[in-house]
């Protein structure tokens, strides 16, 4: 893809946004005891940070396909907050993964920059996602990226002591994945009996910034993170990526970090997903 592909996409109003918002912080808030901590988090509100991104994100990305009339099914895959979602979204009849990273940057790369910036699937184990979508004929991921600089910290949740408590003592570990544990409208009362209701502060709108994607015949492209012989990749010239001292990942200079084994390729070397709505609203 090149850099006129990139999509940039941002809410047409604060409005829009807050309802945007306030859903994924709400999904954050009940889904936390049965989602598993793959950073190892101690701290409970980084935890919910973590959910709330990946959900605001594709909240962000069905803005957008509502602007954009574009025939995306965002139901398809979803199951109940106490289990993992089947896939993100069914387009096409290809069943989608959005994999969204978030870059160490004071503000929006420019467009360009983009394109030089990895292209990440987790591949830890046999039962990952990587190994699971080659299973698949129908697999896709959609790769987009968000600035850290324009989301909240931990200081901008309001969660009370008492709720913050409440919340950890449901994370029992021991949850049958199978029946629903609680009502929605149980836990967001409970909540609300511990004190005022729960909030996040926002101080701008973020862009969400679509690029590429990859489907089974593009896998070839991607090499896993962690051997020496992949540090370099031809694209570059040289290291792909460095290790730091707290032994993270780093693409281009830390712009992209990460501590686990991923599937991976620069963004460059995918089809623009610009690309393919074209192909397909035809």
């Amino acid at each position: 893809m090149n850099e006129s592909e990139i999509i940039v996409h941002k809410c047409s109003s604060d409005d829009e946004f807050k309802l945007l918002s306030q859903r994924a912080f709400q999904y954050a808030l009940i889904s936390l005891p049965f989602t598993v901590d793959r950073m190892k988090l101690r701290n409970i509100k980084s935890r919910i940070l973590n959910i709330y991104k990946g959900k605001l994100a594709e909240g962000l990305l069905e803005n957008f396909a509502l602007q954009n009339q574009l025939k995306i099914d965002f139901e398809a895959g979803e199951s109940g907050f106490w289990t993992r979602d089947l896939f993100d979204f069914s387009y096409r009849g290809i069943e989608w993964d959005l994999k969204n990273n978030f870059t160490h940057a004071q503000e929006a790369l420019p467009p360009g920059e983009y394109l030089n910036l990895p292209a990440l699937v987790p591949n830890r184990h046999q039962e990952d996602q990587w190994q699971k979508a080659q299973k698949s004929d129908k697999k896709g991921f959609l790769f987009s990226f968000m600035t850290q600089n324009e989301f909240p910290n931990q200081k901008q949740i309001k969660l009370s002591g008492a709720q913050t408590e409440f919340v950890k003592q449901l994370n029992t570990g021991d949850v049958d994945r199978n029946e629903k544990p609680f009502q929605e409208s149980w836990f967001f009362e409970e909540l609300e009996k511990r004190g005022p209701k729960p909030q996040i502060e926002h101080s701008q709108i973020p862009n969400l910034v679509i690029t590429g994607y990859c489907l089974p015949e593009h896998y070839a492209q991607f090499l896993d993170t962690d051997g020496i012989d992949h540090f370099n990749y031809a694209m570059f010239g040289g290291k792909w990526y460095t290790l730091d001292d707290k032994n993270r990942l780093n693409f281009r200079g830390g712009l992209i970090r990460t501590r686990i084994r991923n599937a991976t390729c620069p963004i460059a070397a995918l089809p623009s997903f610009k690309s393919f709505i074209s192909a397909s609203e035809k």
